[in-house]
């Protein structure tokens, strides 16, 4: 048995991210920053996704937000370094950041209904654009907004999670290498991606939503996109295809919410492909007011996960033992 541990999380840190979370809230990116005002509205209007880096001791943030605008920002003061727009008939809707590689994917949903993927070097030059279509057999899994991440190791390459397919996009030219897709394209959409044991391997983590519903799991070969699918029920209880995060401590755990927004579904064993669910209702989660249904943030922690109880109501939950543990409560007046 493998115990997971989390490094502490300081409540500054918490705290800024918790801001930025809460509409009206400071986006207080770095520790030395809580309390700041919100910059960003006047550079780029509201942030949608950010991603943070230091090079050279410089701080940015690479962001995407509600005006397609694509951005990098300088993290003392919010001025832009460089900012793209995109066509207004699109919409932001997933960004990825590769320090090593220093590139940034964005993918954005077109007015025809196809998702454009985009490389950016974080200088700020475009590398390549392409499109992907849905699946034919897809339209009830796509409710979930799109996934895209870097291959990771020496490659550049792009892997983009919609629906019920994984495509993996040449890193050089954005041409699709191959494009995979469940077996039940239908009632599959996948949201999160995990390194497996073997390097040219990574293990794709979802919703299915056919029979009592469960979390969705697949190997697949990076090199030539095979791979083999497996499941497991939750309960009973129809998950949500909104967000699964998956936490990057050993073992690796996926979180999700129930349909109803009123369970948090933590599964463990995903990357084995031995997954169990454990069902945490969320009215257990600290201080919840109640009545509404509850929402799970995109935002990334150490071993955590941010839960939206309300609008204004966040808190920070520990999930790497595949327990359920209020780590932080941030509440704001409503605007």
């Amino acid at each position: 048995h493998t115990t997971a541990t989390m490094k502490p999380l300081s409540p500054l840190v918490i705290a800024a991210l918790l801001l930025a979370l809460v509409p009206e809230g400071a986006l207080a990116i770095f520790e030395d920053q809580v309390g700041e005002i919100d910059w960003y509205r006047t550079n780029v209007g509201p942030i949608k996704f950010a991603d943070f880096h230091t090079s050279s001791g410089r701080k940015q943030v690479f962001v995407s937000t509600e005006s397609a605008i694509i951005a990098a920002l300088d993290a003392q003061t919010g001025a832009p370094v460089w900012r793209q727009v995109l066509p207004e008939w699109e919409t932001v809707v997933a960004q990825a950041l590769s320090p090593a590689q220093g590139s940034l994917a964005v993918a954005s949903v077109t007015g025809d209904g196809a998702l454009m993927v985009r490389l950016w070097l974080l200088s700020g030059e475009l590398v390549w654009d392409n499109t992907i279509r849905p699946h034919a057999a897809a339209a009830g899994s796509l409710g979930a907004q799109p996934v895209v991440d870097f291959k990771g190791g020496d490659s550049r390459d792009v892997l983009v999670l919609w629906g019920p397919s994984v495509v993996r996009m040449h890193g050089r030219s954005g041409d699709v290498s191959w494009a995979w897709t469940h077996s039940d394209p239908a009632h599959v959409s996948w949201r999160a991606i995990i390194p497996a044991a073997a390097a040219d391997s990574a293990v794709i983590v979802g919703v299915s939503t056919a029979g009592r519903g469960g979390v969705a799991r697949a190997e697949l070969n990076l090199a030539t996109g095979s791979g083999a699918e497996s499941s497991t029920a939750a309960g009973g209880t129809a998950l949500s295809l909104e967000s699964v995060q998956v936490v990057t401590e050993e073992p690796r755990v996926a979180v999700t919410l129930s349909a109803d927004g009123k369970s948090l579904v933590i599964a463990t064993g995903v990357a084995e492909g031995v997954p169990s669910t454990t069902l945490v209702p969320v009215a257990s989660l600290g201080t919840h007011p109640g009545g509404g249904p509850a929402r799970l943030s995109n935002a990334v922690l150490p071993g955590a996960v941010v839960v939206e109880l309300a609008p204004t109501h966040h808190a920070v939950v520990d999930v790497a033992g595949g327990a359920a543990r209020v780590l932080w409560e941030a509440q704001a007046q409503a605007p």
